[in-house]
């Protein structure tokens, strides 16, 4: 079932934010940070703060190397940006998380507003390793939904799995199994 969302700011379906990158909402569009360079911040952050409430403040630079925070709701599963600005210097109280979609929408003002509050302690600090694996683990999604297309590709082309497996460097039934099932043969 594919669920299209009607929010400003955010394109494609809900599964493919699950396992890709995260929504960006309306509200991390007050400081005119483009939507490509939140999520480039985000994925590439060198330093991140745990807010408590599933809200994490994280710090990276923007495709033109511009530093920015970058705010982020983890909701069941979904990351969603509701706050993007120009570093500060200085980087947290409660919120009620949502229980629903519609409800983390609804708050991604007081989401974006927590942030802009926000001033970093050491306590706060997420691991550098957490974060290294978690932009590799990014960057690994990204290429593995690349692969699956290009392969999809190939057989709309009318490529055999044995020229796909030999490309991919195992064999043509290893790549029909890994690959196989995403793609109609029809």
């Amino acid at each position: 079932m594919q669920v299209t969302l009607c929010v400003p700011r955010v394109e494609g379906n809900l599964a493919r934010w699950m396992d890709d990158e995260p929504l960006v909402l309306k509200s991390a569009g007050r400081h005119d940070v483009s939507d490509a360079d939140a999520r480039h911040a985000w994925a590439f952050a060198v330093d991140a703060w745990d807010l408590g409430d599933g809200l994490v403040m994280y710090v990276g630079a923007d495709r033109a190397g511009r530093v920015l925070e970058i705010g982020v709701v983890e909701w069941h599963g979904v990351l969603a940006i509701v706050h993007a600005m120009p570093a500060r210097q200085q980087i947290p109280e409660v919120i009620a998380m949502p229980r629903s979609l519609d409800e983390l929408i609804a708050q991604a003002d007081a989401f974006a507003d927590k942030f802009e509050r926000y001033e970093p302690r050491d306590g706060d600090r997420r691991e550098p390793a957490l974060l290294a694996l978690r932009r590799v683990a990014y960057q690994r999604s990204l290429i593995e939904r690349d692969l699956a297309e290009a392969v999809r590709k190939a057989r709309t082309d009318g490529l055999s799995w044995a020229k796909i497996g030999k490309e991919l460097g195992t064999s043509g039934e290893a790549a029909r199994q890994r690959y196989g099932d995403t793609i109609d043969d029809a």
